[in-house]
């Protein structure tokens, strides 16, 4: 990691779940962009399952602090083989 000449640290969590993540995340998403604040990153991608049920209070918390949100998920995909229990042949 680099240090840039402001203190901070030149790196962004670009993976970040919350506790909206079930068994997953266990901090709320202000605790999460108050802790990238304490580290001197200036952003952070909140990205959690299936859904953005943290991101608005994220990102209106990580805005009024200084802090870039960058708001993503990271989505469940499921096989249209996988409900008949049948695997393609190749």
């Amino acid at each position: 990691m680099r240090v840039t000449p402001c203190g901070g640290v030149d790196y962004v969590e670009l993976h970040a779940h919350s506790a909206y993540s079930f068994l997953d995340g266990a901090s709320r998403p202000e605790e999460l962009a108050a802790r990238a604040l304490e580290l001197g990153y200036p952003a952070l991608a909140l990205t959690d399952h299936d859904g953005l049920y943290g991101s608005m209070e994220f990102a209106r918390f990580a805005r009024a602090h200084g802090l870039q949100p960058i708001t993503g998920a990271e989505l469940t995909l499921a096989s249209p083989f996988a409900a008949a229990g049948d695997v393609p042949a190749d």
